[in-house]
């Protein structure tokens, strides 16, 4: 009873998926607690909260269209990095370790295989790195799409920086992106909305264009 009142005050708090985490850990010390003979607890009934079921985010057609008409009035390396995510489908942490040796212009496809990731460095101060991608089937090749390919191009010879959305020689960290995004979708006078929807609105303007389905979620 006592566990559960600790889950119940902790669910105002965490989201569920946070707390069924603790569940697992704690129930997990129980059970071998009873099974060394340390407690007795014959009934243990610890109450796993439900996990949370998150509506995906996505961009309406028009949102779709107000964005892209935007970024090709205002194209920056900035606007390209959100562009490349709308036609690609690309992560954020894709998109800021995207070099431009992974074009592959003569072909037209872009190479996944890095992403930035954050890590904890020896004084436990947290920083962004490039790190391999986020799983195995994270590293892909897709095709550049014709209206992706021109912006491409174009900033490719404005840039002196190895990295896509860089006007350094390092890339650029996922937070400062991240800000420069919502920022420009203030700009473009639409909704606030995390930058995950761009992989699915992709995904989503696939499909309404008679993409296999499977094909145009996978690794969503």
């Amino acid at each position: 009873a006592m566990i559960n009142k600790f889950i119940d005050s902790k669910i105002k708090n965490f989201s569920n998926s946070y707390v069924r985490t603790m569940v697992i850990i704690m129930k997990s010390a129980l059970e071998l607690g009873i099974k060394e003979r340390f407690v007795f607890m014959p009934n243990l009934d610890i109450h796993l909260p439900k996990a949370n079921k998150h509506e995906l985010q996505v961009l309406s057609v028009t949102e779709f269209n107000l964005l892209e008409q935007y970024i090709l009035n205002n194209l920056d390396f900035t606007t390209l990095g959100i562009y490349i995510s709308l036609y690609a489908g690309l992560r954020i942490g894709e998109v800021c370790a995207l070099r431009w040796n992974d074009i592959d212009f003569e072909n037209r496809i872009i190479k996944v295989r890095s992403t930035v990731i954050r890590v904890k460095g020896a004084n436990s101060k947290s920083y962004d790195e490039i790190g391999t991608a986020k799983t195995d089937a994270s590293i892909r090749d897709i095709p550049i799409y014709d209206k992706l390919f021109i912006p491409l191009l174009k900033m490719r010879k404005l840039s002196n920086s190895p990295y896509v959305i860089s006007e350094k020689m390092d890339f650029i960290k996922k937070r400062t992106f991240e800000y420069r995004y919502h920022k420009i979708l203030k700009n473009a006078g639409i909704r606030d909305i995390n930058y995950h929807a761009l992989r699915h609105s992709f995904a989503t303007r696939c499909i309404e264009c008679g993409v296999d389905v499977k094909l145009s979620l996978i690794h969503i």
